[in-house]
C-alpha cells in the first residue's frame, strides 16, 4: 500500500497529499509560510496563551476563572481583585490583619461570630436572643439551677448535681432510710423514725439485746452472737460446748462432774483414772475394746481363747510359762533349744520324730528308705536322691552318659560300651566303621556313606558335586560352582553367559560375538570396521530410532530427542528456538531472533510496539489503531480523550481531570471539587440551597430571606421558643422534663407544691403548718403512734398495728389465757394465774390435775396414764418395763443407763446425734468418729483418744518418732521404715545405701556415690578412680594427677603424663616434639604392615599400594592397576599368581585361564607348589603379625578421654582401643 509523503513533518496534522498537511480538529494553520505546522485554537486568551484546543493557559500571577484569565489575589473572598495581589472589600466588610475581607458587627458577637454585616451566628451550644446576643443552651433543662454554659448547669445553694443538668437537694447527713425532699430536710421510710431533721433510724420491737437494729424489726447480732427464731441474739460457740453450755462468745462452762479439755469440750472426771478404759460420765468408766470391767472402775484384759501354757497380760495378748514360746496369738508351744530336725518338740527339751523318720540323736531324726538307695542317698521317707552321674529310673539310680551312648550301652557315668561295627571315639561316643574312605561324605553306619551337602552318591564310597542350574555352557566343579566353556564367562550368580568383545550397548549378547538390539534400537547404517594392524572386523552398534527425525536436535534414545544449542523441547520431541527475552507482541523464530505480529513494529531487538495511523490526543497507542486515555481522561471518539471529573460538575463544566469550572452564582467548595451556591448573607439556622436562596434546617421556619427561627409545636407558656421543640422560661420559672415552664419557690414546699413563684399549696390529705410546710392528716387520730402520711400511722416501739391507724401493745410471745396490756406485759383472764412471763395456767379444782398442755383433767385417764392403766382409786399403774416418774406419766426402764441417748422402750435406747447403737447391746450408744480412730479410741463424737505412742493429727492417730525419720516414714511408735535405697543404722537413722562401697568417695544418696576431689566416677564399676589431667598414656593414674608408667615404658620429656617405649625412645622421639606428635609416631609404628613410618605416616615402597581396615595399615603389591589379576592374585609387584586349576595366558600376563590338558601329576605338582607358596606367605604374615601384636600389647591404652580430646569422636575408632557410647560422651 502506497501512502503520501511530506518532506517536512506534519505537526498536529496528518499528511493527506504529497507535501500537503491537514490540521487535526481543534487546530489551525500557524501561518501561510509554515502550513505544515498546526497550533491549537481557543479564541481570545487575554493574559494567557492557547495551549490545547479550547484550553487557555494563563500567564504568571493570573488564574483561569469562568474561562477568563483574571489576576490572582490570595483570600479575596467578600471583595474584588482589581490588580495582582490587591483586594478591595465589599460594603459592610473590612480588611483584617490577615489581609482578609471579614464582615463587621457593632456588638462584637460575644459567644459567636460575625458571619455577615451586623449579623451574628452563635457558637455551637448557644442561641441568639431578640437583642442579638448569644446565650448558652442546656437541652434537658436546668431544674433547681442556672445554665452557665452549653449543657452545663450550676446548681442553686443547697442543691447538687445528680445527673446531667438535674440538681437535687442536699441533706448533709445523707438521709439514710429516707428521702431528701429539701436542703437538710428528710422524710423517713416506713419502719423508720426520724431522730433529727436529717437522720432516720430503723425500729425493732422488742429491742435488740446483744445486737443492733439494722432494719425494721431486724436485728444484727454482735460478733460472737447469733440470731435465734424469736429475733434475739444468743452467745455462739462454734463447737457446740460438748458436755457444757455456751455462756459467752466462744466461752463454755462445763457441767458438774466434767472438766475442760479445750475451749469447746469438757470430759467426764473419774477419780480412779479408768486404766485400760475411758471415763464416759462422772465416775463411770467404759473399758477399751478387749477389756472388761472386773471391779468398780477397773478394766482387765480379755483373751478370746484360753492362753494354752500361759496367761493373759493384755487384750488378746498371752504371756507364756517358762520353757514355752508364743507360736500363735493365744498358743504357747514348748521350746527345744538345740532344734528338732525332722521331728516335733512335744515338751520342753524333748523331740518326737515324724512318721517315716528314725532318731539319730536327741535333736535329729533321719529319713528311712526300705530299698537302701544303691548309687544314691535317702533324703525323705522311701525317697532316694541319686549320686552325681546317676539318674532315677524305675525307682533305681542308673548311670548317665552325655550322648545317651548312641550305638552302645552306658555302663558307668560318662562311660559307654560300643555295639559291633562301631568304635569308641570318646568315652561316650561310638562311631561307625567304613572299610573305604567316604570321598566328599561321611560314614554314618558300618560300611554306609552319606554325602556332604551339595554332593550326590555315584558309588558306595564316592560323592560328586551338584549344581542346581545344571551349569549350562559349562560344567560343575564344586557344589553350586560352575566352570564355563570357551567364549563364556562366569557371572556373580554362578551362570555362564556369552562374551561379545565390543560389548552390546543398547542390546543383548546372545552368543559369543553375537548381539541383538533392544526394542527401539537398530543397527541400520551403524556398522563400522574396527582395525588393529592389518586385521579388521565388522562391528555393528545399536542406535536409537526417533520417528520425527528430531528437527533442531538429535536422537539420543528411542523416540527421545535432545535439542541443539539455542533450542528447547516444548512438546513431545519438538525443539523450538529460545530467545533470552520475551518477544513482546511477536514470536521467536530463531535463537534470539524475534518477528513482530501484524500491526506492530520493532522498537528494539525484543520489543514490538503497536502502530496507530492517527495520533492519540491525551492518551497513548496500546494496540494497533487503538488509543488508551491517560489517567483522568475518557475516550470521546476514536483518538480523542476528554477530561473526567469523578463527582460530575453539577452547576459547572469539567475542564481538566477532577477540575470543574463553576457556573455564574456558584463557587468551588474549599474541601471538595463541588460547585456550591453563593448567598450574599449567611443563612441563620439554615443553609444556602441556591444563589441568594436559603433553606431552613429541620425544626426551623423562614422569617426573612436569610433568617430561620425555631418552631415549638406546643405554646411555650411562661417562656419563649429558643430551639426546635425547646422552650426558655421567663424569670421565676424553670423548665421541667416535659419541656414546660413551672414556677420556682426559693424555700422548699414540704408536703406541698409550688403554684406560682414563691407560693406553695398543700397536697391532698395534708394541712398547712406554716407558709412552706404541710403535715399529714390521719382519720381517726393515731393513738400509740405517729401520723407519717395521710391516713398512715407508724406505731411507737412496743406497739403494733392491728387495723388501720390503730396501734396496740406488743408482747414478744402470745399471752396464753390472757391479753397483752402493755409492751411485753400480760394480764391473765379470770380463773387463771400467771405462771411465767407469757403463760397463764388454769386454777384446777380438787380431783383434777394440770396436764402437759396446761388443761385441768382428771388425775388418771388414758391420756395421762400412757404406758400404764388407771386403778379404781384414780392412781396410774405402770406396765411391766415402765416406771412412774411423776403423778401421771410412765417412763420405760433401761437396765443399763442410756448414756448419750434416750430410753424409748424397755431396755431399748435411741442414741443422741453423733452416736450409734452398739451392735451387741441395744442399751449402749457408741460415739461416731469419721476417721475410725485407728490406733485409738473414739470417746466423743468426732474426738479420738490415741493409744500410748500415738498423737492426734488432722483427726487421725499417727505414731510418734522422737528421732528424725529423714529418708523414711514413721510406721509405729519410735519405729522408722526407711525409703527404698536407704538402710537403718545402729542408731535407728535412715542413711543412703550404695552397694558398690563408694571407694575413694562417699555415699550421697540411694546408689549415688560422690567422688572425693581428684577422683572421677568409673561408670562401669561404680567406683571412684584417680583422675589425671591430661590422661596417662601408656601408664596408670595411681593418685590424683600422678601417673605410673607400664613396664617397659619411661616418662617422656617435658610431659609427666606421657610414657614412651624405652627401647625406641632414642630413634622416634626428639626433645622438642609434642606429645601429640609422639603419639602419632607410635600409632604409625604399631599399625603400619610391610611399610615405613615417615613423620607419623605409613609410606609404601614403589610397586605397593596402601590399604587399611579397622586396625591395620597394609602395603600390598600392585598388578595391572586398577583391574588386577583375573582368576589369580598379585604375589609381588606386576607378578600374578593363578588360582588352582588356572594357568597364565601366554599373551596376557595378568589373566589366568582354565587348564584343560594338565595331567594328574602336573596338577599334583602345581598344587604342591601352590601349597608351599601359601605356607611360606602364611609363615611370613604370622611372624609380622606376632611382631606387631607384641608392640600393640605393649602400647594398649584405655585413656578414652585423652584420645577423644586429641582425635575427636568421629576418628576415635581408628585411634583408640576402646570407645564409649555417644550418649556418655
Amino acid at each position: 500500500m502506497c501512502v503520501p509523503h511530506c518532506e517536512k513533518v506534519c505537526v498536529n496534522a496528518k499528511c493527506v497529499k504529497p507535501n500537503q498537511c491537514e490540521c487535526f480538529p481543534g487546530y489551525k494553520v500557524f501561518s501561510e509560510v509554515q502550513k505544515y505546522r498546526c497550533v491549537p485554537e481557543c479564541g481570545i486568551c487575554e493574559h494567557g496563551f492557547c495551549s490545547a484546543p479550547r484550553k487557555c493557559t494563563c500567564f504568571s500571577n493570573y488564574e483561569l476563572r469562568a474561562g477568563i484569565c483574571q489576576p490572582i489575589c490570595n483570600n479575596c473572598e467578600n471583595g474584588s481583585c482589581k490588580t495582582f495581589g490587591k483586594c478591595e472589600c465589599n460594603v459592610g466588610y473590612e480588611m483584617s490583619i490577615e489581609s482578609k475581607c471579614e464582615p463587621h458587627c457593632n456588638n462584637q458577637c460575644s459567644n459567636g461570630r460575625c458571619v455577615a454585616p451586623e449579623i451574628c451566628e452563635c457558637n455551637k451550644g448557644y442561641e441568639l436572643t431578640k437583642n442579638s446576643t448569644c446565650v448558652p443552651v442546656c437541652e434537658s433543662g436546668c431544674l433547681n439551677g442556672n445554665c452557665v454554659a452549653p449543657n452545663v448547669c450550676e446548681c442553686k445553694m443547697g442543691y447538687k448535681m445528680s445527673s446531667e443538668n438535674m440538681c437535687e437537694p442536699i441533706c448533709e447527713s445523707g438521709c439514710s432510710y429516707g428521702l431528701c425532699v429539701g436542703p437538710n430536710n428528710c422524710t423517713c421510710q416506713a419502719g423508720y423514725k426520724r431522730v433529727s431533721a436529717s437522720t432516720c433510724e430503723p425500729m425493732c420491737s422488742p429491742s435488740c439485746q446483744n445486737g443492733n437494729c439494722i432494719a425494721p424489726n431486724e436485728c444484727e447480732c454482735f460478733s460472737g452472737y447469733r440470731k435465734e427464731k424469736n429475733n434475739t441474739c444468743e452467745p455462739f460457740c462454734k463447737n457446740n460446748c460438748i458436755n457444757g453450755v455456751c455462756i459467752a462468745p466462744e466461752t463454755c462452762q462445763c457441767f458438774q462432774g466434767f472438766k475442760e479439755v479445750n475451749h469447746y469440750a469438757c470430759e467426764a472426771v473419774c477419780t480412779g483414772g479408768c486404766p485400760n478404759g475411758v471415763c464416759i460420765a462422772p465416775n463411770t468408766c467404759e473399758c477399751l475394746p478387749g477389756y472388761k470391767l472386773s471391779t468398780e472402775n477397773i478394766c482387765v484384759p480379755i483373751c478370746p481363747e484360753d492362753c494354752l501354757n500361759g496367761y493373759c497380760v493384755a487384750s488378746g495378748v498371752c504371756e507364756c510359762n517358762p520353757g514355752y514360746a508364743l507360736a500363735l496369738p493365744n498358743t504357747c508351744e514348748p521350746i527345744c533349744e538345740r532344734g528338732c530336725l525332722n521331728g516335733v518338740c512335744t515338751r520342753p527339751g524333748y523331740c518326737e520324730c515324724h512318721s517315716g523318720y528314725r532318731k539319730l540323736s536327741d535333736r535329729e531324726c533321719a529319713p528311712f528308705c526300705e530299698s537302701g538307695c544303691p548309687n544314691g542317698k535317702c533324703i525323705a521317707p522311701n525317697i532316694c536322691e541319686c549320686l552325681q552321674g546317676y539318674n532315677m529310673d524305675n525307682n533305681s539310680c542308673q548311670p548317665v552318659c552325655q550322648n545317651d551312648c548312641t550305638n552302645g550301652v552306658c555302663v558307668a557315668p560318662g562311660t559307654c560300651e560300643c555295639d559291633a561295627g562301631y568304635t569308641r571315639s570318646t568315652e561316650s561316643v561310638c562311631e561307625p566303621i567304613c572299610k573305604e574312605i567316604c570321598k566328599n561324605g561321611r560314614c554314618i553306619a558300618p560300611d554306609v556313606c552319606e554325602c556332604d551337602i551339595g554332593y550326590r552318591l555315584i558309588s558306595p564310597s564316592v560323592c560328586e558335586p551338584v549344581c542346581d542350574d545344571g551349569c549350562k555352557n559349562g560344567h560343575c566343579v564344586s557344589p553350586g560352582n560352575c566352570a564355563c566353556d570357551p567364549g563364556y564367562s562366569l557371572t556373580t550368580s554362578g551362570s555362564c553367559v556369552p562374551i561379545c568383545k565390543g560389548g552390546c550397548s543398547n542390546g543383548e549378547c546372545i552368543a559369543p560375538g553375537e548381539c541383538i538390539c533392544n526394542k527401539g534400537y537398530t543397527t541400520n547404517d551403524s556398522c563400522v570396521f574396527n582395525c588393529v594392524g592389518n586385521f579388521c572386523e565388522l562391528a555393528c552398534y545399536c542406535q536409537p530410532v526417533c520417528g520425527n527425525d528430531c528437527t533442531n536436535g538429535k536422537c539420543v534414545a528411542p523416540e527421545t530427542c535432545e535439542c541443539l544449542l539455542g533450542y528447547y523441547k516444548s512438546a513431545y520431541n519438538v525443539c523450538e528456538p529460545v530467545c533470552d527475552h520475551e518477544c513482546q507482541n511477536g514470536k521467536c523464530v530463531a535463537p534470539n531472533t524475534c518477528e513482530c505480529n501484524l500491526g506492530y513494529s520493532n522498537t528494539s531487538a525484543y520489543v514490538c510496539e503497536p502502530v496507530c495511523q492517527e495520533d492519540c490526543i491525551n492518551g497513548e497507542c496500546v494496540l494497533p489503531d487503538t488509543c488508551e486515555c491517560y489517567l483522568g481522561y475518557e475516550l470521546s471518539s476514536a483518538n480523542i480523550c476528554d477530561p473526567l471529573c469523578r463527582d460530575g460538575c453539577t452547576h459547572g463544566k469539567c475542564i481538566a481531570p477532577d477540575t470543574c469550572e463553576c457556573s455564574t452564582g456558584y463557587k468551588i467548595a474549599k474541601k471538595s471539587n463541588i460547585c456550591e451556591p453563593v448567598c450574599e448573607w449567611n443563612c441563620t439556622n439554615g443553609h444556602c440551597a441556591a444563589p441568594n436562596t436559603c433553606e431552613c434546617f429541620n425544626g426551623y421556619s423562614k422569617s426573612s430571606q436569610f433568617t430561620c427561627e425555631p418552631v415549638c409545636s406546643k405554646t411555650c407558656l411562661n417562656g419563649r421558643c429558643a430551639a426546635p421543640e425547646r422552650c426558655e422560661c421567663y424569670e421565676g420559672f424553670q423548665l421541667n422534663a416535659s419541656n414546660t415552664c413551672e414556677p420556682v419557690c426559693t424555700t422548699e414546699c414540704l408536703n406541698s407544691f409550688c403554684i406560682a413563684p414563691g407560693t406553695c399549696e398543700c397536697y391532698e390529705g395534708y394541712s398547712e403548718v406554716s407558709l412552706t410546710e404541710c403535715a399529714p392528716i390521719c382519720q381517726p387520730g393515731c393513738e400509740n403512734g405517729k401520723c407519717v402520711a395521710p391516713d398512715i400511722c407508724v406505731c411507737y416501739d412496743g406497739f403494733s398495728e392491728i387495723s388501720k391507724n390503730q396501734c396496740e401493745p406488743f408482747c414478744q410471745e402470745e399471752c396464753l389465757n390472757g391479753k397483752c396490756v402493755s409492751p411485753n406485759i400480760c394480764e391473765c383472764f379470770q380463773g387463771f394465774e400467771l405462771k411465767e412471763n407469757f403463760i397463764c395456767q388454769p386454777i384446777c379444782e380438787p380431783g383434777f390435775t394440770l396436764s402437759i398442755d396446761i388443761q385441768c383433767i382428771p388425775e388418771c385417764n388414758e391420756t395421762n396414764c400412757q404406758n400404764g392403766r388407771c386403778l379404781s382409786n384414780g392412781e396410774c399403774y405402770c406396765l411391766d418395763g415402765y416406771v412412774r416418774k411423776s403423778n401421771s406419766f410412765c417412763e420405760p426402764i433401761c437396765e443399763e443407763d442410756c448414756n448419750d441417748g434416750l430410753c424409748v422402750a424397755p431396755n431399748e435406747c435411741e442414741c443422741n446425734e453423733g452416736y450409734r447403737k452398739n451392735s451387741n447391746n441395744k442399751q449402749k450408744c457408741d460415739p461416731i468418729c469419721d476417721s475410725g480412730c485407728e490406733q485409738g479410741v473414739c470417746f466423743r463424737p468426732g474426738l479420738c483418744k490415741c493409744n500410748s505412742g500415738y498423737q492426734l493429727y488432722d483427726g487421725v492417730c499417727k505414731p510418734i518418732c522422737t528421732i528424725d525419720c529423714k529418708y523414711g516414714t514413721c510406721v509405729a511408735p519410735e519405729l522408722c521404715e526407711c525409703l527404698e535405697g536407704f538402710l537403718k543404722s545402729e542408731e535407728g537413722i535412715c542413711e543412703p545405701e550404695c552397694s558398690k562401697n563408694c571407694q575413694n568417695g562417699f555415699c550421697k544418696g540411694a546408689e549415688l556415690c560422690e567422688c572425693l576431689p581428684g577422683y572421677r566416677m568409673l561408670e562401669t564399676e561404680g567406683n571412684c578412680v584417680a583422675s589425671c589431667v591430661p590422661e596417662c598414656i601408656n601408664g596408670v593414674c595411681t593418685e590424683p594427677n600422678k601417673c605410673q608408667c607400664l613396664k617397659g615404658y619411661i616418662p617422656a620429656n617435658n610431659d609427666s603424663n606421657l610414657c614412651v617405649d624405652e627401647t625406641i625412645t632414642t630413634t622416634l622421639l626428639t626433645e622438642n616434639s609434642t606429645p601429640q606428635q609422639n603419639f602419632l609416631e607410635f600409632e604409625c609404628f604399631r599399625t603400619c604392615v610391610n611399610g615405613t613410618c615417615i613423620t607419623g605416616i605409613c609410606e609404601c615402597a614403589q610397586g605397593f599400594k596402601l590399604y587399611e581396615d579397622d586396625i591395620w595399615l597394609y602395603c600390598l603389591p600392585i598388578c595391572n592397576y586398577p583391574s588386577g589379576c583375573k582368576n589369580g592374585y598379585c604375589f609381588s609387584p606386576e607378578n600374578c599368581q593363578c588360582f588352582e586349576g588356572y594357568s597364565l595366558h601366554p599373551d596376557r600376563p595378568y589373566e589366568c585361564v582354565i587348564s584343560f590338558n594338565d595331567t594328574h601329576n602336573e596338577l599334583f605338582v602345581s598344587r604342591f607348589k601352590l601349597l608351599w607358596t601359601f605356607a611360606l606367605i602364611s609363615v611370613l604374615l604370622a611372624i609380622i603379625i606376632l611382631v606387631v601384636m607384641f608392640y600393640y600389647i605393649r602400647r594398649v591404652s584405655y585413656n578414652v578421654d585423652k584420645k577423644e580430646n586429641e582425635f575427636g569422636l568421629v576418628k576415635l575408632s581408628q585411634n583408640a582401643d576402646i570407645i564409649r557410647s555417644p550418649n556418655n560422651v
